[in-house]
This record gives structure tokens, sequence and C-alpha cells, in this order.
């Protein structure tokens, strides 16, 4: 049976997907050797709706890894005997690398089980092997994520692990403009963390007219410096800051981040400026930015200042976001939240039970966050008709999710 077959059984004809899977295992028992087998189970319990099994996905996607990594040895050395060159044999490694990585990253989103250092090693492992690659870096860019500059600027303790320091020597060496732009940003990034303030000033003097946002990363790092020491940051910080948030020429990534530092250091209107500015130069990310809004406006009104205005404004991006999508548990969240804060409590139960039957993964964290309100809310209003039901539905989410769920309501 030609394993590519059950691909387009299991895969593309969404309705056998099921049959696709227990033909494919059938398979497996049969060939347990055949690499190509087990990156096909990986990505097919990746494509399954409400699927508990990430970790499994990613146990499948490793199996390939190990057994590509002999077979390709093999094929190195005999390629012509099996009609196999070897630019073909590493376009092969590219499929399971990526594989591998995906379901590294899924595993550590939607399990109760940490997954995110699998996942930077996953995605270190790719880009090695394939440096030049855009959706390498993509995938890497993810997994460091929480390791970004906001540790530092909410002041959270976290350290900035090494490895985008590593990673960001390894790009240096190469001639890519492109990549070489993307290292300097990482270390910029690093020093931040690390507070080597000197360094981002020498980095930044060093940044050819080809990349042209060193001001996004010093004006940041001036910032830490003031918040690290406990200070006030002076006014021509936050100016410069705001001036390049308007720049045509700074990305939309680093808008984003100065739309961030500025909301962690409690000046909601000049976030809220270049957020706005976004919804008109960015229509394509018109979806991730309302939800941006939704959720300053909210964090806004949490510290009492002109609260009817900012869940005016949350509220507004939130009907915005769930017009966009409608199956988006963080949208939803973010609209049952400002219904809450309207003190309309059937409209926030109708949002919160919507983002419970979306069709993402069970384990994502707007379904546990909606289950906590949700659990709560019964519990305030005595109702235990309601509540039995909630739990009920909620176990069958599996008993993973059900865990998750008591651990944060014991933390908060």
């Amino acid at each position: 049976m030609d394993v590519y077959t059950l691909l387009s059984t299991g895969v593309s004809v969404k309705q056998h997907i099921n049959n696709g899977h227990k033909a494919l295992q059938r398979y497996i028992h049969r060939f347990p050797d055949n690499w190509r087998s087990w990156e096909l189970m990986a990505r097919l319990l990746l494509t399954e709706v409400n699927n508990m099994e990430s970790d499994v996905a990613y146990s499948a996607a490793a199996w390939a890894w190990m057994l590509y990594e002999s077979d390709e040895r093999n094929l190195i050395t005999n390629y012509h005997r099996y009609g196999k060159t070897l630019k073909q044999c590493a376009g092969d490694r590219w499929k399971v690398a990526k594989t591998l990585a995906y379901s590294t990253l899924a595993c550590g989103k939607h399990s109760s089980i940490p997954g995110d250092m699998d996942a930077l090693k996953a995605a270190q492992r790719l880009v090695h092997s394939h440096p030049y690659n855009a959706e390498s870096w993509s995938i890497l860019s993810s997994a460091c994520h929480a390791r970004t500059v906001y540790t530092k600027i909410t002041k959270n303790e976290t350290v900035l692990n090494n490895e985008c320091r590593r990673f960001s020597e390894f790009v240096a060496n190469h001639s890519s403009d492109k990549l070489h732009a993307w290292a300097t940003k990482q270390n910029m990034l690093s020093c931040i963390i690390d507070h080597k303030h000197e360094a981002v000033a020498e980095l930044a003097s060093k940044i050819t007219i080809n990349f042209e946002e060193s001001d996004v990363f010093v004006s940041l790092s001036e910032c830490d410096v003031a918040l690290h020491q406990s200070q006030e940051v002076e006014g021509h910080v936050i100016d410069e800051l705001e001036n390049l948030a308007f720049s045509q020429s700074t990305s939309l990534l680093s808008k984003k981040m100065i739309s961030s530092a500025l909301q962690c250091m409690g000046m909601y209107e000049r976030s809220h400026k270049v957020l706005v500015n976004l919804l008109k130069t960015e229509p394509n990310n018109r979806f991730n930015i309302l939800l941006r809004i939704a959720h300053l406006g909210l964090t806004a009104a949490a510290t009492g200042c002109d609260i009817t205005k900012w869940i005016d404004v949350a509220t507004n991006a939130s009907i915005g976001a769930v017009k966009l999508n409608g199956e988006s548990p963080v949208a939803l969240l973010l609209d049952a939240l400002c219904h809450k804060a309207n003190k309309n409590n059937k409209k926030m139960k109708s949002s919160l039970h919507k983002a419970l039957t979306t069709t993402p993964h069970p384990m994502c964290q707007a379904k546990l966050l909606s289950s906590c309100l949700l659990y709560n809310f019964y519990q305030q209003q005595n109702d235990d008709v309601a509540l039995q039901k909630l739990v009920e539905d909620l176990k069958g989410f599996g008993t993973g999710f059900w865990e998750k769920m008591q651990e944060i309501l014991l933390t908060n």
C-alpha cells in the first residue's frame, strides 16, 4: 500500500480521516521502519479536530526523524541504486524536520505537558538544516516568542534563554542581509534582557542603511534602564518610540512591540493610538490588532482610570474581532470579559459557552480560562444544576483538561 495514498485518504478527504488513521496504523505495524509512515502519522494527528494527542504526534515525528537519519545515511551512500539524488533527499529531510517542529510546538501549546523546550530544540534542528529557509526561522521565532523583550518590560524576572544569542551568532556568519538583520534583532533583544545597554548602542551603530529599525531597540533599551532603576521613563524616549511606531519603515512586529511596551508602562492612550493606526495601515492583520485593542481596553479599565471609556474601547474591538472570526476562542473569551465588565451576565455566559464549543484544540488557554470563568460564575450564583452540567461537559474534554483547569482555579 502506498503511504501517499493514505495521505489523500486520511487527510485530504476529511470525512474519511478515521479510516485513514486506522489504515495508517496497520501499515506502520507491517512496516515499522518506514520513516515516511511515521511522519505521516504525526501530520495526521495534528490535522484531527479536538485531538488530545499532540504529544503522540511529537513522538511519531521524533521517531520519523530518528529513522530518517538512519535511512538518509544509506541513501547518501547508495543514492544511485535507490534512484534518489542528494537534492531529493534534502527535500525529504525538510518535510520531516518541519513536521517535527510543528508537532512539538503544538504539544507545547495544547498539552498539559510543558513542551516549549522540546519545541525550541526541534526548531533549532530545523534552522541548522535549512538556515536560508524563511519558514524555519519563523518556526524558531514562534518557539522563542515567550522569551523576548516583553519579559523584562513587564518586570518578569524570567531570564532570556541563551539560544537566541547562539543562533544570532550562527546567522551573523552568513552573508544574507535578511538573516543578518534577524540576528542583529535577536542580539539586541538578548542585550536588553540582560541589561547590557552599551552593547545595544554598539550594535545599533554597526547596522547598515539596509536595516532601519535600530532606533526601536535603542529606545526600548532606554525604557528598560529606567524601569530597572524604578525611575520615570524620560519623555523624549517615549516620543521617539511613538514616532517610530508611525514610521513607514518600521516593521509590523516592531510596531506591536512598541505598543506592548507603552501599555506595560501604563501609557494606554499612546498604545491605543498606535494600534488604531495599525488598523488603517495593516488591513490583513485586522483581527489580531482588534484582539490587542480589546486586551488593552480591559487592562486600562482594570487600573480604574476612565473605566467607562476603556470598557467601550474593549467592547467595540471584541465585537469587531468576533465578526471577523466567530470561531476564535480568544475573541469569544475577550467578548465575554467585555460583557462581564458591562454586567451583562446573559451575554457573558453565551460567549463563554461558544468559546468551549469551537473547533480548536480543547487544551488551548482561551478554552481553559473560559471554563474557569463559567465554573466560578455558577458557583457564585449557587446554580448547582448548571454547575454539574458544566463539569460533565468539561470532563468530556479528557482528564488532562480537567486537571489543568483545577490547577488554574487553585492558583487564582
